[in-house]
């Protein structure tokens, strides 16, 4: 049986349920892939947001070679290299967390990532000063 070329590609992680990964090619491609068993052995998890090399054999199998350096790693949800996060609340019902608010900000920072409010259902709650 003659060798199969391995075709080495780079991409980003959109999503992973069950173990299977979907990775946006720099080549503006969608593959699904699995993870190779030197991570899994290795305990590195591959989170949505990881930069990654993907080896395939041309036919469709496709699968996690190696994750990039991470820029941060948050852990709920698992998620990395993150650059901005929106933490959205309404400005009425339900009436808006000021703690939750302030520990996402936090953890944006605490992370490395930009923290943003985008304050939602505004003409809900018209008291409210705008700003």
């Amino acid at each position: 049986m003659r060798q199969l070329e391995k075709i080495i590609k780079s991409g980003k992680i959109l999503s992973g349920v069950g173990g299977l990964y979907r990775v946006f090619t720099d080549e503006g491609e969608i593959k699904e892939c699995v993870a190779r068993g030197i991570l899994r052995h290795g305990k590195l998890t591959p989170y949505p947001g990881d930069n990654v090399l993907i080896v395939g054999s041309g036919q469709g199998k496709n699968a996690i070679q190696e994750i990039l350096p991470r820029k941060n790693n948050f852990s709920r949800p698992n998620a990395a290299n993150i650059d901005i996060l929106a933490v959205t609340v309404a400005a009425a019902e339900p009436s808006p967390s000021y703690i939750t608010i302030d520990k996402l900000l936090c953890a944006a920072e605490y992370y490395g990532s930009e923290g943003i409010v985008v304050i939602t259902k505004s003409e809900l709650s018209p008291e409210r000063p705008k700003k």
